[in-house]
């Protein structure tokens, strides 16, 4: 079961306060929610957008516009 968007974005920034500059992103980021819910918007952009260039990869195979070697 996948975590929810903007609780991955939270995890993110959090695995970030224990890099050396840890201070300097909280600082940028600020304590609002708008950056892990900006990533986690992007994020599932992202993933709708791979699902769909996957799809356009497995019709184009199908049809036999585009050859590909399955199984390898």
């Amino acid at each position: 079961m996948r975590a929810p968007p903007a609780r991955a974005g939270r995890e993110n920034r959090t695995g970030h306060w224990q890099s050396t500059g840890s201070a300097f992103i909280l600082g940028y980021l600020g304590g609002s929610e708008a950056f892990d819910e900006a990533l986690a918007a992007w994020a599932c952009s992202y993933a709708d957008q791979t699902e769909a260039d996957h799809a356009a990869l497995e019709q184009a195979v199908q049809s036999g516009r585009l050859a590909a070697q399955r199984g390898v």
